[in-house]
């Protein structure tokens, strides 16, 4: 099978450890786990261990893709609702380990899920002798867990391959472990995670779920499961549905649930499904005495009462018993049954008066529900009052409704509802008006139906008679309904009544008398290569399927065709079985899923496929679903690095000058490297480009002296002798006085102008060997053909002592990332913050940047760098150029910095020039205005022009220990001359200039 993989670079940071960071992710899937409670509190939140679901050591190999690790973290009581953040660390830096992402993740659930994609080129790392690495996941509050990797050749994995094709499933892991239903017919969704050997998620499987024997053996309901489960990418999902009856169930708490591969059955897992106690079932429904007298004026009078029973959410019972109780006196009248079953949310009692009926005799007959003997009780409170007539009162005291639920199951079905209004003695009203309210699902999307003739209708003998007629398409309704229900209430009309409502209960199924429309909506399920990503010249399978929207897989003899069209051939095109490339491949029907191969090309980037399906619908109709799936085409590993300058900047914040560098980082094909790998940085500040301030060789006077190996001549050489880096100089220089924990070598350009990306760059000096060799850290890859030598290198620190004062200290450079890391973006840039304290305008500084990439000639991963070399000017030169000019005014204003320096008795620049500009002849002047320290203190500052002629850069005098000078430039033609003033800009500066 044809294997695709992310490309991975590890880095080595210039001034620490790497420790990568990054964001929360979207994670779309669920929580592989749920703990047993234990010891402790089991409602805390702070982390009290950390362990890998997968298992603390994994094995890879070359053809092994992106692998999830999901970091369990477990609170006192190993209950997994901990909160925090979880973080990762690389241990061995100095190895080649691959990339783990994100740096940091929040914890969802006790659970946070890292991508790991292992290093390129095993076998080779093998060879070298690098065996596995190891990282460190620890939380906000230093509980750690460690996970190792071990390093196989493909040619080893005889007990399954680390890829997630590799090996059948070795174990399972179950979103829950153990819960509790409170509820008739509740559901619950359960993700079941299969892993193989190397704790890689297989690619598909299936999986069993077995009942539990004691239900099997007992008969007793436990619940409904799915025989089978699919696995697809690691995870399947599937619901277990409480039993109706959940008083007997609670004869098997628990109830124990297998899940188990179906290829192998002792590959399992269990879950446990505990029930409501045997005390009773949950329902406690609410009971009410509806249309009954309370006041008995004749002897033997027989009564219906009607017993309305609902649950909490007003919806009447189906099933059930009510049971009634007696008064502890007797000749209280008899009722016909002792229970009676629940019907459409009634019970309905025949009940008999006493004969003879005794005169101020009150009784109370208790009426409960028979499965619930916790639940609330109702009474019926009648009063005897033998050859009195009953008061009557023709106001609307309480409206009932003894329909029960109203079912419809067929399109635009009339139903007539009537409505009861009953006085304060429970008889019926003569007078009254009843109105409707509708639903608050009714609106001009969702068809609930309608009242008729009005919404408004009064009472006759105590009755009012709508007509309800149910919506047009029953299916489209229930499609756009979060419930498959709705509640009409009907009042009493009058505004100042208090009358109770009767509450209508409307529940729609699905129409069966009229063949109906398929409103099922269908979607692609699209899948290549890692995360639909893909390499540079590659042959990568793609899997297509078509679903429903719940998930449901579409009968493949259903299928009439798939047709799938690249929109950028020049990236990518399609190929069949065969091999056989084209822009738009028709793949057939009667198959689902389908399967064929992407073949991109050398270009990377975006490219968007169209995937159309032609299919029956469920009514046999022909549709045709169309969708654009995009698939990101990686470049190819770093073969080249650049590094400019883009602007500078002044910082009042920091006190300091911002240069503005790029990184730009291209493959072979010149693709900019979009896989947004990090990368190292490090920067050596040096004297002004001046010949009193170069040195041959260190000198001993101190860390931040002026003096540091420098060398323009292409005199070293690095080599890779044994396995271990050196780099050799020869003439006149000596490393004696190289100072190994601050100092660090930067190469630069060949002499010889070849491209040498493998040597150049930034080196960790380990030991000074001898005066002309040094043993550095890292590893160099020796390329035969192109030799590392003719190298100009410079050895130095990013910081430099005061020379007028020695207990001002030192000033520095720093290199600082627009975000977290220096990270390549998408389009193989990024943007460097080279930042430098203000004393330091006018000096040299040597910026590096490193990264892994590739070799073509040898075709290896190696380091790859550059170096870029630049005069500090703060911003005071932004335009400058050679420039013609006759007539009389200002020609020219611009911004300059210079720093001065104590020197014997008289005052000289430090760090170089004071501003790079030269007149050419007599006809104008350069002159300087608004001259300030930048800290804001005018002391000892000669309040005359600084003059600039074509000799002498900087004449006038001015005093200042280690302060920086800004002042306004002009140029500015004699009055009364005509010809030509030239301003000339010295080479040095030549190239720092836009």
């Amino acid at each position: 099978m044809l294997l695709h993989k992310k490309l991975s670079y590890v880095f080595i940071l210039f001034f620490s450890f790497l420790i990568l960071a990054g964001c929360g992710t979207n994670n779309s899937q669920k929580s592989p786990f749920t703990s047993a409670t234990g010891g402790g509190s089991a409602s805390s939140k702070e982390v009290a261990s950390l362990s890998i679901a997968n298992g603390n050591t994994l094995v890879v190999d070359d053809s092994t893709g992106a692998i999830s690790i999901f970091v369990r973290a477990l609170n006192s009581a190993n209950v997994l609702n901990t909160e925090g953040n979880i973080s990762v660390q690389y241990t061995n830096t100095a190895t080649p380990s691959g990339t783990i992402s994100p740096g940091v993740l929040k914890l969802t659930a006790g659970i946070a899920e890292f991508k790991y994609v292992p290093p390129q080129n095993i076998e080779t790392l093998i060879e070298s002798g690098i065996t596995g690495t190891q990282f460190r996941f620890f939380s906000d509050n230093g509980r750690e867990t460690l996970l190792n990797v071990t390093y196989k050749k493909v040619a080893d994995n005889t007990g399954g391959g680390g890829s997630g094709d590799a090996g059948g499933i070795t174990k399972i892991v179950l979103s829950e472990s153990t819960f509790t239903v409170t509820q008739s017919k509740e559901a619950k969704e359960i993700a079941v995670y299969a892993f193989n050997s190397s704790g890689v998620g297989v690619d598909a499987g299936l999986v069993q779920v077995k009942y539990p024997l004691a239900a099997i053996t007992s008969g007793i309901d436990a619940g409904t499961v799915p025989a089978k489960v699919q696995i697809n990418g690691g995870v399947g999902t599937f619901f277990y549905t409480a039993p109706t009856d959940l008083s007997k169930a609670t004869q098997l708490s628990p109830a124990t649930f297998t899940v188990q591969d179906a290829a192998n059955p002792s590959v399992s897992q269990t879950f446990e499904v505990n029930y409501a106690s045997s005390g009773g079932t949950t329902i406690n429904p609410n009971i009410r005495v509806e249309g009954a007298p309370s006041v008995i004026t004749e002897a033997g009078q027989k009564i219906a009462v009607t017993l309305l029973v609902v649950d909490d959410n007003n919806v009447p019972l189906s099933d059930g018993t009510i049971v009634v109780q007696y008064p502890n006196s007797s000749n209280l009248g008899l009722f016909a049954e002792s229970e009676v079953s629940i019907k459409n949310g009634q019970a309905v009692f025949q009940y008999t008066a006493p004969d003879p009926l005794v005169a101020g005799t009150t009784a109370e007959f208790t009426f409960r529900y028979k499965e619930n003997a916790s639940s609330n009780p109702t009474l019926w409170s009648v009063q005897f009052s033998p050859g009195t007539p009953q008061a009557t009162d023709s106001e609307i005291n309480v409206l009932r409704h003894f329909g029960g639920t109203i079912v419809i199951a067929e399109n635009s079905k009339g139903v007539p509802i009537d409505i009861f209004g009953f006085d304060v003695n429970n008889a019926p009203v003569t007078s009254g008006i009843v109105r409707v309210s509708y639903p608050a699902e009714n609106s001009g999307s969702v068809d609930i139906g309608n009242i008729a003739p009005s919404i408004e209708m009064a009472m006759e003998n105590g009755k009012a008679t709508f007509t309800y007629t149910g919506p047009a398409d029953l299916n489209r309704t229930l499609n756009n309904l979060s419930k498959p229900w709705v509640v009409y209430r009907f009042c009493d009309k009058a505004a100042d009544s208090n009358a109770e409502c009767a509450d209508v209960n409307v529940t729609f199924a699905l129409d069966t008398t009229t063949p109906q429309p398929d409103l099922q909506e269908y979607v692609i399920d699209f899948g290549v290569g890692i995360d639909n990503t893909l390499n540079l010249d590659t042959l990568t399978p793609f899997t297509l399927v078509l679903k429903t929207k719940e998930g449901s897989v579409v009968e493949a003899d259903r299928i009439s065709d798939v047709t799938i069209t690249s929109k950028r051939p020049t990236l990518a095109k399609l190929a069949d079985a065969n091999g056989a490339e084209s822009v738009s491949l028709s793949l057939g029907g009667g198959k689902n899923p389908v399967n064929a191969y992407i073949k991109t090309d050398t270009i990377s980037g975006l490219v968007d496929f169209e995937v159309q399906v032609s299919f029956k619908d469920t009514q046999g109709l022909n549709k045709v679903e169309t969708e654009i799936k995009s698939v990101v085409i990686f470049s190819g590993p770093p073969t080249t690095l650049s590094i400019t300058r883009n602007d500078s900047f002044k910082d009042s914040a920091q006190g300091a000058f911002k240069d503005e560098l790029v990184v730009h980082v291209a493959d072979q094909y010149g693709n900019p490297v979009n896989t947004e790998p990090t990368f190292t940085v490090s920067a050596i500040i040096g004297p002004a480009d001046d010949p009193n301030h170069l040195s041959s060789e260190r000198d001993a006077g101190g860390l931040g002296d002026f003096g540091y190996l420098y060398d323009l001549n292409g005199a070293g050489t690095i080599s890779s002798v044994g396995g271990v880096t050196y780099f050799d100089t020869v003439g006149d220089h000596s490393f004696a006085n190289i100072d190994i924990d601050n100092d660090k070598l930067i190469t630069f350009t060949p002499t010889d102008n070849a491209y040498k990306y493998p040597a150049l760059g930034s080196w960790t000096i380990l030991e000074i060997v001898s005066n002309t060799r040094l043993k550095l850290k890292e590893e160099y890859v020796e390329n035969p053909s192109i030799p590392a030598n003719n190298l100009r290198f410079v050895v130095g620190h990013n910081f430099r002592d005061s020379k007028c004062n020695s207990t001002i200290g030192h000033y520095n450079v720093r290199v600082v990332p627009n975000g977290d890391v220096f990270q390549l973006d998408k389009n193989g840039t990024s943007i460097v913050n080279l930042f430098y304290d203000y004393p330091l305008v006018g000096a040299d500084v040597f910026v590096a940047a490193n990264i892994l990439g590739y070799s073509n000639s040898i075709n290896q991963t190696v380091r790859i760098g550059n170096a870029y070399k630049r005069f500090l000017t703060g911003v005071g030169i932004k335009e400058v150029r050679k420039v013609s000019y006759t007539g009389v005014g200002t020609m020219y204003r611009g911004r300059g910095y210079s720093t001065v320096d104590i020197v014997d008795t008289g005052y000289t620049m430090q760090y170089g020039y004071a501003h790079p500009l030269a007149l050419v002849g007599s006809k104008g002047y350069i002159s300087t205005s608004n001259v300030a320290f930048l800290d804001g203190n005018t002391s000892n500052l000669d309040s005359g022009n600084l003059v600039f002629d074509a000799t002498s850069i900087l004449d006038n005098i001015f005093t200042g220990c280690d302060r920086t000078v800004e002042y306004e430039v002009f140029i500015t033609a004699k009055p009364g001359e005509e010809g030509t003033v030239t301003v000339e800009v010295p080479s040095r500066f030549s190239a720092e200039l836009n």
